[in-house]
């Protein structure tokens, strides 16, 4: 199953750049360090992992993160990445 309305994904450049890629960011700098560890990513490389983002949205197989018997616990759908650290 793809991600619902893929195509018109948003992926904010500066909340990558400036919050997730930053490792001097309050919050972000857990995540940054991580895509740094993992992917060898950093603010410099924002653009590039928005647009690998935005193809995945688009293209990639997708799948609900958690669902209970009755209803999804957590409607977030997880996208397959196909993103090693040497991708680049």
């Amino acid at each position: 199953m793809g991600l619902p309305n893929g195509n018109r994904a948003v992926v904010d450049i500066k909340k990558l750049r400036d919050y997730c890629l930053n490792p001097h960011h309050e919050d972000g700098k857990h995540k940054a360090r991580v895509f740094a560890a993992a992917l060898g990513l950093g603010r410099v490389d924002a653009k590039w992992l928005r647009e690998r983002l935005l193809e995945a949205a688009a293209s990639e197989p997708a799948f609900v993160a958690s669902q209970t018997r009755l209803a999804f616990s957590n409607p977030r759908m997880i996208l397959k990445l196909g993103i090693v650290s040497n991708a680049r």
